[in-house]
């Protein structure tokens, strides 16, 4: 099938919003979650008070930006060669999303919540561990965008 004008705009835009999205993480990662887990509980205090480190309405909004990227792309590129990448750099995305809901925030949400004191080094490498984990999940979706590009490209 032939790729659309429409189709071929929003697998870039999908792209582009993917990588956005890597981005930020990658900066939280290196200096915010690194800042964190320093020397857990005292590290922790960029946290609190009033003008306390709150990176929670980008993560509210970018990452659902993502994913109605991913919906348009896939549906302007449904009949076409783009589609299986699409679907299976979604695949990869979703459990990306599932580790970040389910493993990552809990873990989070223990770190901070003052009530533990042994083993919150552990704790706190832990999730920093299944922090990284989910960015290269979300790393390898977009790498998959990529390759579809990139061969997509080399076919012209």
């Amino acid at each position: 099938m032939q790729l659309t004008k429409i189709g071929n705009l929003s697998f870039l835009s999908l792209i582009g919003g993917l990588f956005i999205q890597l981005g930020a993480q990658l900066f939280a990662l290196l200096v915010i979650v690194r800042t964190l887990i320093k020397a857990p509980p005292e590290s922790l205090a960029m946290l609190q008070g009033a003008y306390g480190y709150n990176s929670s309405i980008y993560w509210d909004v970018f990452p659902n930006i993502t994913f109605i990227l991913f919906v348009i792309a896939t549906i302007s590129n449904w009949k076409n060669e783009h589609r299986n990448w699409i679907l299976s750099a979604f695949a990869v995305f979703f459990v990306a999303g599932l580790c970040a809901i389910l493993i990552v925030g809990p873990l989070f949400t223990q770190l901070t919540s003052g009530e533990l004191q042994d083993g919150i080094i552990e704790l706190a490498n832990k999730w920093y561990a299944f922090d990284w984990l989910v960015w290269l999940l979300t790393l390898t979706s977009g790498l998959l965008l990529m390759l579809r590009l990139n061969r997509y490209i080399s076919s012209k």
